[in-house]
Order: structure tokens, then C-alpha cells, then sequence
């Protein structure tokens, strides 16, 4: 004869809520931060001394996602703009030129936005590139804690990721 009663699945238990200062709170995650910077630095060390003038990985999408950039912000174009181009799809063309892609629309918009403070294109690039990187590995370091392991093993966590 089987229990007629419903188990009851364990329950997860977070982190219980602490009174602290937000200075305080925040301070194990600002010092995270800087050690992915650190670590992002050294990966990628030539980089940082032409931060300006050369992207990481070479040429390929990334110089192809600056030059298309630059023109749509040159034109006033923006990113979700349908326009026509003979170019892509050949023979027949398309009636927009990049596909509406989230990855490429999280890069660009921001982007926008350095162009029109005067940051110039591959500087831009490199910066979002930069601060995209360092809020993965922070977040992989939020989840790994949310866990319930240490801040310790969290930053650990966010490391391998910066570096995977």
C-alpha cells in the first residue's frame, strides 16, 4: 500500500535578508569587479595600450559591426531602420541591411551613444566590449553565491568564465 500524501519537494534556502550598510554590501562585488578588470587587462594585455586603434581578436565581425556602426550613426540610421541594400542576399537584395539580431542591437545601441558623445569607433567598441565582459563574470559570481557557496568560490566562478 503507497502513502497517499504528497512529498514535498527541499526546500531552497537563499541567503537570509542582513541589515547592512550598502557600502558594505557592495564592497566584496566592487572588489570582484576589479579583479575581472585585472584579469580582463592581462588576458588581452597588448589591447589595453592600443585600446583606441585595435580591437580584441582581429579583424571579422567585430571591425565589421564598427564600420556598419559608424555609417548608421553618420546617415542617422537607426539600427531598426528598414532600408534597402543590393548588397546583402544577392541577386535580388533586401529590404534591411542587417538582420535584427538582439546580440548585434545590445552592442550598437550603446555604441550609439558613445558616438554621440565623441567616443571615437574602435575606443567604443572595445569599452562595450569591456564592460560586457566584466558584468558576465560578475553576474556568474552572483548566481554561483545565490547558490549558497562562498564569495570566495563565487569569485572563483566568475574568474573561469572571464577566462573560458
Amino acid at each position: 500500500m503507497t502513502d497517499a500524501t504528497p512529498r514535498r519537494c527541499p526546500e531552497v534556502r537563499s541567503h537570509p535578508p542582513r541589515r547592512r550598510a550598502l557600502g558594505q554590501a557592495a564592497l566584496p562585488w566592487a572588489l570582484s569587479a576589479l579583479g575581472f578588470s585585472i584579469a580582463y587587462l592581462v588576458v588581452t594585455w597588448p589591447l589595453a595600450t592600443r585600446f583606441g586603434h585595435a580591437t580584441w581578436g582581429g579583424p571579422g565581425d567585430g571591425w565589421a559591426l564598427i564600420w556598419q556602426t559608424r555609417v548608421r550613426f553618420d546617415h542617422g540610421i537607426s539600427y531598426f531602420s528598414p532600408t534597402f541594400t543590393p548588397d546583402a542576399a544577392w541577386p535580388v537584395g533586401t529590404s534591411v541591411a542587417s538582420a535584427v539580431m538582439l546580440s548585434n542591437a545590445v552592442l550598437e545601441l550603446p555604441n550609439f551613444l558613445l558616438l554621440a558623445l565623441r567616443v571615437g569607433d574602435v575606443a567604443a567598441y572595445n569599452a562595450i566590449t569591456f564592460l560586457v565582459t566584466i558584468a558576465s563574470s560578475l553576474a556568474m559570481a552572483i548566481v554561483v553565491w545565490r547558490l549558497g557557496c562562498r564569495k570566495a568560490v563565487a569569485f572563483w566562478a566568475g574568474l573561469a568564465y572571464l577566462l573560458a
